[in-house]
């Protein structure tokens, strides 16, 4: 595979023989591998899970089993192949990117095909892996070898419930790739061709009040909404189902997994190109913060919340040991419940979520967050992001010159506030960069009083997060917040070509030029040789 991979891909242009039949008058493709045997079936995991969260799946009591599939889950060692997507245990620890992820697909696939003489796979992936099956038929598929991509949950506009573990540095760059602005703005405008290959996508809608769903617009399933699933042009089936439940839920399998599975009409599914339709509103954040608790003590955030119609808090603590407390803009303290504010609490290590809940028409003002230590916060203490939404009042106008810059290219930042009622004067506004490797850069931005820019020039290549967040003031002198997330995907510089030919011309002529005197030089020593011998032979 390519060290860059956004350059075009060189796939073979050769398909896979197919027979094209009308039952019914309905178009059924029918592959060699469907008329030897029913194809193995391909799970993919997404972000902080692990193959045997499929186990549900395979095995003789399996769902697969039920319609004589054989499932074989990325990572379980039936194949070569591991999906390295982050994990509780080692959420520190860099994880692939999804290139990197389908590289490992396309060796899995390899196997599974070795394994089993099939030609084709059908593939099943839940969340973060619908992303890495789309990459790896668009990129790294030769022959064609998937028949079909189920997805459940796969956020194909991202999910700013990303943010929180991004900022604690938590499975990068798997939660930089998942955020908004890089799935939209960067993988879905260079991952578009299906390859003719049906998709079939299911949503989970359980969530309908924005109050509890923290973190993702509604409908949604807690951490992706509708909209995501459905952002690159799809029509997703949906069912009332959570999240991380999707892939385990049995009412799943069979109302969706299995019918798409067995389905002979590829006019049942969408196998039109990925390209992606306007982007739906999307709530701005006021703030995103991070810190640290130390075992026995406590930490207030303050988050200033202007004049708005819905403020969501969202909070991700990895240890869920953290209680909460929260004082309104007038000073009291908010008994938070289900029924007033959609507290949730999500003790899941896979959600990228640890506790939300949200206020309807909030009072203007500064709102404080107290997180404590409890008897179960580990002894080396716990850290946390929290995070405040809103739906209404001003929004940030935010972006890059460059996605895809080039190392030591200058990157222009802007950011403005755009509210068409009451002109925003900007009064401070800073960028927080940081590199793949972990490391933070800060750039102050300047300018007019509606519009501030800044630069930025990137010293190494790879997935750089850029976190925008900017302050203003009203006419009516009343704060506002908000915070921007973007991310440039910085490559390295690319040769020019056109000085290849006389470099490389001059090398191999320089090569020629010393491997003709050495001919030249044995054939001579050969000749004086030769009539040496004849003079002294009798």
């Amino acid at each position: 595979m390519s060290s860059n991979p956004w350059l075009p891909s060189r796939r073979s242009l050769f398909a896979s023989a197919v027979l094209v039949l009308v039952l019914g008058g309905l178009p059924v493709a029918v592959t060699r591998a469907e008329a030897a045997t029913a194809r193995p079936v391909v799970l993919i995991h997404g972000l902080n899970s692990a193959p045997n969260k499929w186990n549900p799946y395979v095995g003789p009591d399996g769902f697969l089993a039920r319609i004589g599939r054989q499932g074989y889950a990325v990572g379980d060692g039936q194949a070569p192949g591991v999906i390295r997507a982050g994990s509780e245990l080692e959420a520190l620890t860099k994880t692939n990117t999804i290139a990197e992820n389908a590289a490992q697909l396309r060796d899995y696939i390899a196997g599974v095909k070795s394994l089993t003489g099939a030609d084709r796979v059908d593939i099943v992936a839940h969340s973060m892996g619908g992303l890495i099956a789309r990459y790896y038929i668009d990129r790294l598929m030769g022959e064609r070898d998937v028949d079909r991509l189920i997805m459940l949950g796969t956020p194909n506009g991202g999910s700013p419930c990303a943010n929180l573990a991004a900022r604690l540095g938590l499975s990068v760059p798997a939660t930089v790739e998942l955020r908004p602005e890089y799935v939209r703005d960067i993988f879905n405008r260079q991952i578009t061709d299906r390859r003719g290959i049906a998709f079939y996508a299911l949503a989970g809608d359980p969530i309908s009040d924005a109050l509890r769903s923290p973190c993702a617009g509604i409908p949604s399933d807690l951490v992706v909404g509708v909209d995501s699933v459905e952002a690159v042009g799809l029509t997703a089936q949906r069912m009332p189902v959570l999240h991380n439940d999707l892939k385990e839920n049995e009412s799943v399998f069979d109302q969706f997994v299995a019918p798409a599975l067995e389905s002979t009409a590829t006019a049942a599914a969408d196998t039109g190109s990925s390209s992606a339709p306007a982007a739906a509103q999307e709530r701005q954040t006021v703030a995103l913060a991070a810190g640290h608790v130390d075992q026995g003590g406590s930490v207030e955030q303050v988050l200033n919340i202007d004049e708005v119609a819905v403020a969501t808090f969202a909070i991700y603590d990895p240890t869920r040991s953290l209680a909460v407390s929260v004082r309104g803009a007038n000073g009291n303290t908010i008994r938070l419940t289900a029924g007033e504010n959609g507290l949730v609490k999500v003790d899941d290590p896979e959600t990228m979520l640890y506790l939300g809940y949200g206020f309807t028409n909030p009072a203007p003002g500064p709102w404080r967050v107290t997180l404590s230590s409890t008897g179960s916060t580990p002894a080396a203490g716990a850290d946390f992001a929290v995070s405040a939404q809103v739906e209404g009042g001003a929004d940030l106008e935010a972006r890059t010159s460059e996605l895809l810059p080039t190392i030591g290219e200058d990157v222009d930042l802007s950011a403005a506030f755009d509210q068409a009622d009451i002109p925003i004067v900007v009064q401070q506004a800073t960028a927080v960069i940081r590199t793949p490797d972990g490391a933070e850069q800060t750039v102050a931005l300047t300018g007019g009083d509606l519009e501030t820019t800044g630069s930025w020039r990137p010293a190494e290549a790879g997935l750089h997060s850029i976190d925008l967040v900017v302050n203003g003031m009203t006419a009516d002198e009343q704060p506002v917040q908000r915070t921007a997330f973007l991310a440039a995907e910085v490559q390295q510089p690319q040769v020019d070509r056109s000085l290849l030919v006389p470099v490389v011309g001059g090398a191999v002529a320089a090569v020629l030029g010393v491997l003709a005197v050495i001919f030249f030089s044995v054939r001579a020593l050969r000749r004086a040789l030769r009539r040496r011998s004849e003079r002294v032979t009798p």
